[in-house]
């Protein structure tokens, strides 16, 4: 817990993600196959899924700790950090939900935004439910 409580506010999901970035090494960090040499060193696991692992896996663990662990400070940092969580990169139902809801590509910025998106397919779009989508009422 200490990688939400001990940065500062405004870098909080910058220390995150980091922590959660891992550097290739050795071998695979000129390779991303046997004998086929990159030009550029990759990442085992690089920017965009270590956002997405803050997002689905560190945070909402954390939130859950801290209702368990009744510790209000732990949920406020915690919350904070994934309203202002950079968006992992986009995968086919946010692409979709940003064509069908005509949302620029800089309008969904953050993870919070793009995991409304994919609440809004998988509680109404998915079932054919526009009837009962709260979007579809305004």
């Amino acid at each position: 817990m200490k990688l939400i409580t001990e940065p500062p506010e405004e870098v909080a999901w910058r220390w995150l993600v980091d922590c959660l970035t891992i550097p290739a090494q050795g071998y695979w960090a000129s390779h991303f196959d046997f004998n086929v040499i990159r030009s550029r060193s990759a990442a085992l696991i690089g920017y965009d899924k270590a956002a997405e692992m803050a997002a689905n896996i560190v945070l909402p663990f954390a939130s859950a700790w801290s209702r368990i662990s009744c510790a209000p400070k732990l949920e406020y940092k915690t919350a904070k950090i994934y309203l202002h969580l950079p968006k992992p990169a986009d995968n086919e139902l946010t692409r979709y939900m940003r064509q069908q809801l005509l949302i620029t590509p800089g309008t969904c910025r953050t993870a919070c935004h793009q995991q409304g998106l994919l609440h809004i397919f998988k509680s109404y779009c998915r079932y054919r439910d526009c009837a009962s989508c709260p979007i579809s009422a305004n």
